[in-house]
């Protein structure tokens, strides 16, 4: 049946059936490798999407962060500002001769020191 395999033209043949299933087999993996490739792109680009997101994320965090320090050391300021402000007062009431005889003068500057004491504390908290 298969006698002609042995003559010059089925050698041929057979060597015909291997070119052609060689150029089918390099077909093959070029569309492979080209459809591979065209994945690999796309995911490039997704990736390259995603790291310009995380960069302005980044960017944003960062200026936030910028505002809240500024935040932090205005009232940090205000915080040593209202601390001078009570040492001063503290070291005024010590310094100050209290007078018995007045105890209404007495009870109108502890009075409008506690009000400026807790004016600063609610200024402090805003």
């Amino acid at each position: 049946m298969f006698a002609f395999l042995g003559s010059t033209v089925g050698k041929y043949i057979i060597i015909g059936m291997v070119l052609l299933a060689l150029v089918g087999g390099a077909a093959l993996y070029v569309k492979w490798t080209s459809d591979t490739i065209a994945d690999l792109n796309k995911q490039v680009t997704a990736l390259n999407i995603q790291a310009q997101s995380l960069k302005a994320a980044n960017d944003a965090m960062a200026a936030d962060i910028k505002n809240v320090q500024q935040s932090q050391d205005a009232l940090n300021q205000q915080l040593n500002g209202i601390r001078v402000q009570s040492a001063q007062t503290a070291a005024k009431i010590r310094n100050q001769v209290l007078n018995t005889s007045n105890p209404q003068a007495l009870q109108k500057q502890v009075n409008q020191d506690t009000s400026n004491a807790f004016k600063s504390l609610e200024d402090l908290t805003r």
